[in-house]
Formats: C-alpha cells, structure tokens, sequence
C-alpha cells in the first residue's frame, strides 16, 4: 500500500513555494537577519569614529591656553589684586556695608546689600594712590 507521506511536500509543488519553504528554513538566515550584522558593525564604527572625535575635542579644549578676559591684558599697568574685605556700618544708612581693599593697586570700593533687588550696589570707591598724591587745599 503506497500511502502519501502527510510530512513531505508533493512532487507537483510550485517552485515558489520551495523557496518559500527554504527561506523559512531555520538553518537558512532570511536577508534581513543577514544584514543585521553588517548594520551593527556599521554602527560601531560610527561609534568609535564619534568616540575619538569627542576624545581630540576635548583634547584641544584642555590644552589650548586660557585666555582670561576679567584680568588685565599683558601689556598693561595694572598688577593683580590682593583682595582684604572688611565688613562695616556706613552713616549714610542703617544698613552694613563691605569694604573691599585692593592693597596692590591701591583702591577701596564700598558696597551694600539692597534688599528690594537683592544685589550688592555701589557706595563709593577711592583710589588711595590718586588721594595720596593730592595736594591738600584749605
């Protein structure tokens, strides 16, 4: 008795449906998952170049000189401050104040607290060299 097997594609099958059958295959990678690999390697290496690129940025950022713009440039007279503060009360108001002595160039600047902007605001400020040079008048 020749019976069909129930397991076995019939002889008479398209062959489209052979190739179906073979792409379905789990031994046989469907392009897709083919590429999948090729997409990973192309992303690791968009990676590793952003990588050293980040890596040569900051490079340069950490060994380019700075350049400081609240400091006087080289060429001028002015020498760097060597800061005292001193706190205090002022006979203009109730308020204290902040003496702030720059015993290298020779200046004072008194500031206060102002509450209604929360800032530090300007009293006054002396150059001691420019009073000291003064001629005294009655």
């Amino acid at each position: 008795m020749n019976t069909p097997d129930v397991f076995s594609a019939p002889q008479s099958a398209n062959t489209n449906q052979n190739h179906a059958n073979l792409a379905c295959d789990s031994t046989t990678p469907s392009p897709a998952i083919r590429s999948q690999p090729r997409s990973r390697a192309a992303l690791r290496g968009v990676l590793a170049s952003a990588n050293v690129a980040l890596l040569v940025l900051v490079g340069v950022v950490v060994v380019q000189p700075k350049s400081a713009d609240a400091q006087a440039p080289v060429g001028s007279q002015r020498a760097r401050g060597d800061y005292t503060l001193i706190s205090g009360d002022i006979s203009a108001g109730s308020t204290a104040a902040i003496y702030i002595i720059d015993s290298a160039n020779q200046e004072v600047l008194t500031m206060r607290w102002d509450n209604s902007r929360l800032t530090l605001t300007t009293v006054g400020y002396r150059d001691l060299q420019a009073d000291a040079a003064a001629i005294p008048s009655r």
